[in-house]
């Protein structure tokens, strides 16, 4: 469940989803013998660093998405111990609803037929 705004006011379908279903499909692989690969984002931490993240940085998420997203990760971790979980940044593609573009080629189209000079993404603070 990637969005956020919906994360806000589904807390606990995101919860389910973001949360404690990566644990359970990470422990069916690992009972199976099956590598497991969970995607997680960069909404675990809170954006105040001015450094980039470390992978072994202590997580503060500021909203339910990125709480979600930390449950996930715990749940996974605890469910296959060579699981790989991958942190990515504002991802593209296409709203499941709606079937428009998602992500940051859309959110660059946007800044550019608004006539936006700031240079800052929405995941650099």
């Amino acid at each position: 469940m990637t969005d956020v705004d919906s994360c806000e006011t589904n807390t606990e379908l995101a919860r389910q989803v973001n949360g404690s279903t990566p644990g359970s499909l990470a422990s069916v692989c690992h009972r199976r013998g099956i590598s497991f690969c969970h995607v997680s984002t960069d909404y675990v931490f809170d954006g105040q660093s001015r450094q980039p993240y470390a992978e072994d940085d202590e997580t503060e998420p500021i909203q339910t998405y990125g709480e979600s997203k930390v449950a996930g990760e715990k749940a996974v971790r605890k469910s296959h111990d060579s699981a790989l979980i991958v942190r990515v940044s504002f991802l593209y593609g296409c709203h499941g609803a709606s079937g428009s573009l998602i992500g940051f080629p859309a959110w660059v189209t946007a800044q550019l037929r608004e006539g936006e000079t700031s240079h800052s993404s929405p995941t650099s603070g």
